[in-house]
């Protein structure tokens, strides 16, 4: 008899969640589980989904060592192989006319399976977040509706009970909430425009003088255009971002008042703080095309605020059969790009532990946590540190120190990326 295994996952069918269920299948031969999961929603589309997350080297890794071969051959409709001579997957740091601070050199890949073989340094694929979602989802018997509203922990295991008053008990309880991001649709003459200014380049971020920077994501592969499109030309996917100190919002909040909850209020003061804080020129102008672009409505999601926590003042929390992985134990500014990437190797390294599991033994949880923290709470710091650092207005002096910093740094990134190819190339 199997022991039972309870995952609830109470946001968004989360990547983490539902890879961890297909690494417990697929290890089901070494030890077999009980896998139940549990989603807040009550169906796959109920909620906004993101477009994209880059998907590193090192979650590659780890996400082809948590699925079976039957998942991973339909990969290719989450992650397009990357097209030569048209799309980098990599970053482009540009200064608020577009001038070129940072452009850190990639290791070119033909598929994820090549992404996942390359061991030194960091590269990532531009990867469609609710495709991977609908990927993850195949043959999964999510129990929809089923909001989790607290849990009672004893010594032979934890009793779980929703909203509908239901209860459930398991012998081990995951957590693997998440969270999600803008998305847009871009016609080609815009998608133009951009390329023009940031080249083929996927990520692209741009740097304000007033704290305030942009960063979109997107995939240079037509997606099925619009069906109201007069031009009928392409379309593109992309996740864009604005971000802003928040004082803005206390010196706007006399003038204008925004409404968290209405996306055509948020992006009408996202345009007016673009137009405010940004020189007129050619990127400026493609920036508030885009915001135009954004969705004015978004059905059954509202808008949650995000907000800094001090990471210091948060009271330590342990639990013998209860563990967290993902967004649920270490959510981090979307900065870096490195949410997804640490939830799926949580998910690599859970997946490990849990062959350890035996009635009498459940030690491997601490051990997954210590690991998971040592590796994650780097990454929390630097996304949130690295926050803070671009979202810091800058004087005249400030912006020529910043922008000379990062172009040293890329010349020194740069010429360390020729060096190590020619001593490693073989």
């Amino acid at each position: 008899m199997p022991s039972n295994y309870l995952l609830n996952k109470v946001h968004n069918e989360g990547l983490g969640g539902l890879s961890l269920y297909h690494a417990l299948i697929k290890n089901k031969d070494k030890k077999e589980f009980n896998v139940k999961i549990f989603e807040r929603e009550s169906s796959p589309t109920d909620r906004w989904q993101g477009y994209h997350i880059g998907l590193s080297n090192y979650g590659a890794q780890s996400l082809l060592n948590c699925i079976p071969s039957s998942i991973a051959a339909n990969l290719p409709k989450a992650m397009p192989n990357p097209v030569p001579d048209v799309e980098t997957h990599g970053i482009i740091i540009t200064d608020q006319v577009g001038n070129v601070l940072l452009a850190p050199p990639t290791k070119p890949f033909k598929d994820v399976y090549e992404l996942a073989k390359i061991s030194r340094g960091l590269s990532s694929m531009i990867t469609y977040r609710d495709r991977l979602r609908d990927v993850l989802l195949e043959d999964v018997p999510v129990q929809w509706n089923k909001k989790c509203i607290e849990y009672l922990e004893t010594k032979e295991g934890v009793w779980v009970s929703f909203e509908d008053g239901t209860q459930e008990f398991c012998n081990i309880l995951v957590g693997a909430d998440r969270i999600n991001s803008p998305n847009i649709s871009i016609p080609k003459h815009l998608m133009d425009k951009a390329n023009k200014i940031h080249g083929n380049v996927l990520a692209r971020k741009t740097l304000g003088t007033k704290g305030d920077s942009t960063f979109m994501m997107t995939r240079l592969i037509p997606i099925k255009q619009e069906q109201n499109d007069e031009k009928n030309e392409p379309h593109y996917r992309a996740t864009l971002v604005y971000s802003y100190p928040s004082e803005l919002d206390n010196v706007e909040s006399e003038k204008v008042k925004v409404d968290d909850n209405d996306p055509a209020s948020v992006i009408e003061h996202v345009k007016r703080l673009i137009r405010t804080l940004r020189p007129d020129c050619e990127l400026t102008n493609l920036l508030l095309e885009l915001w135009d672009l954004a969705p004015k409505t978004i059905p059954n999601d509202p808008i949650k605020m995000m907000r800094d926590i001090d990471l210091m003042s948060i009271k330590s929390w342990s639990s013998s059969r209860v563990v967290l992985l993902g967004d649920a134990a270490h959510a981090m500014s979307p900065i870096l790009g490195l949410g997804a990437n640490n939830a799926i190797q949580d998910v690599d390294k859970l997946s490990q532990a849990l062959l350890k599991y035996t009635d009498d033994n459940i030690s491997f949880i601490e051990e997954y946590d210590k690991e998971m923290l040592k590796r994650t709470s780097a990454d929390v710091l630097k996304s949130r540190n690295d926050t803070f650092k671009i979202s810091t207005p800058l004087g005249p002096f400030g912006v020529i120190i910043r922008d000379n910093i990062l172009k040293v740094i890329n010349v020194m990134i740069n010429f360390y990326s020729f060096a190590d190819n020619l001593i490693f190339k073989n």
